[in-house]
Parts: structure tokens; C-alpha cells; sequence
């Protein structure tokens, strides 16, 4: 489940809060019996556990001039596993410069500021993710190109467009990957968005090694600009 709201201010840039929350639940916990080899004799179930993850964020963004935005964001983080439980806080700073008339360059460094608590060793990394952003066929077709460099899994990347066919409709699609992987795209994604008036739904299916998922999403913008 994701929530997000943003609330413009008179020119003291614009306040976020999200909430996110990853749950699975119902997972078999049992306990085994093994010989002196480590071949397992005997199995008996003593219960299930949860898999649960969730992240509140505060947010502040600003235009300081007509080509440059920047953004701050700050999270709390938890995570429970059976009996074992951490938590997290985290700061990213973000950037996008405005350098032509139809290009958008945003830059990210996240996790600048980490602490944790908890039971495990797991640590929040350093993340500096490129993003790039064309428009074109007069700005009906927007193409993104980003790429990211973490502490903990390297350089990936992350392909995708947008397309308005009409006002209130739009195809998309996406691809994920390594650079230099012999085989190919780690995940590739299609979709598409209707909007009315202040009205907007989102669909997306992924395509990965686990199968396929879908994502949807709905959309209400209110008050004035």
C-alpha cells in the first residue's frame, strides 16, 4: 500500500508526506529434527510469521530559480521478520535542472544521512542516481533514462516512455537492467493512464524472474495551484 499527499505553500515551496507499506503474512514456521549426517529426520510446525515493511517520509521542494529545483527528504524506516525487528532514518537530496527547452536533468543523492537500530547489521547505503528526460512529437512523448550507483549492489539502469495518444489517454513502457548482464533486462514493464478532469488511473504490469505483477494506481488533485 503507498499514500501520498503534497500541499503547495505561497511561496515557501511545497510540504510531502508519504507512507508506504510492504506486508506478507501467513509464512509456515517449523522446526526440524537431524541425524548425526544433517539429514533430516523429523519436521513439525510450530506457527506462522509476517514479513512487514513500512516507510513514513517528509518532504520540502522549491524552485530557488526558473532552472533548478531542489528537494529534501527525510524517512523512517522499520522492518519486522518473525522476532527479528530494525529500523532506520534516512535523508536524500535531490535536484532537477531545467538545461533546454524540452531536456530535464535531476540529480539524487540518497541516504546521505543514515542511523539504525535494531538486531540486524543491514545499513542504509550511499545512492547517486542520474536521471534524464526528453520531450518530444510536441511534448506528447516523453522518453526518461536513469541511472543509478549504490554502495551495496553497483550500477543499474532504468529505460522507459510515455505516450499521450489523446488528452486523456497514455501508453507506457519500461525496462530495468545491469550493465554488461548476459541476460538482458532485469524487469520490463507496460501500461497505460486514463485522466479526467482532476482525475487520474494508473495501470502497469512487470514482467521479472518471480512472474508477473501488476500495480495500479489512482490520482486526485484539489484546491488551487
Amino acid at each position: 500500500g503507498f499514500l501520498a499527499y503534497a500541499y503547495p505553500t505561497a511561496g515557501k515551496g511545497t510540504l510531502g508526506l508519504t507512507y508506504n507499506q510492504l506486508v506478507s503474512e501467513g509464512f509456515e514456521k517449523v522446526t526440524i529434527q537431524t541425524d548425526n549426517s544433517g539429514n533430516i529426520v523429523g519436521l513439525q510446525t510450530i506457527g506462522t510469521f509476517s514479513d512487514e515493511q513500512r516507510a513514513l517520509g517528509f518532504s520540502w521542494g522549491k524552485a530557488i530559480s526558473e532552472q533548478i529545483d531542489l528537494g529534501v527528504n527525510s524517512k523512517f524506516l522499520t522492518r519486522k521478520l518473525d522476532t527479528s525487528a530494525d529500523s532506520h532514518i534516512g535523508m536524500d537530496i535531490t535536484t532537477i535542472m531545467r538545461l533546454m527547452a524540452r531536456y530535464q536533468a535531476g540529480l539524487g543523492l540518497h541516504n546521505v544521512l543514515s542511523m539504525k537500530s535494531g538486531d540486524t547489521d543491514d545499513t542504509l547505503p550511499l545512492t547517486f542516481r542520474l536521471g534524464n528526460n526528453f520531450q518530444l512529437i510536441r511534448n506528447k512523448l516523453s522518453v526518461g533514462l536513469d541511472l543509478e550507483s549504490s554502495q551495496r549492489s553497483g550500477m543499474s539502469w532504468r529505460f522507459g516512455g510515455e505516450y499521450w495518444v489523446l488528452n486523456w489517454i497514455a501508453f507506457r513502457f519500461g525496462l530495468q537492467g545491469d550493465p554488461g548482464s548476459a541476460q538482458g533486462p532485469r524487469e520490463m514493464n507496460f501500461g497505460a493512464g486514463l485522466h479526467y478532469q482532476n482525475f487520474s488511473l494508473d495501470l502497469a504490469n512487470a514482467i521479472h524472474a518471480l512472474g508477473l505483477t501488476t500495480r495500479f494506481s489512482a490520482s486526485w488533485r484539489f484546491g488551487t495551484s
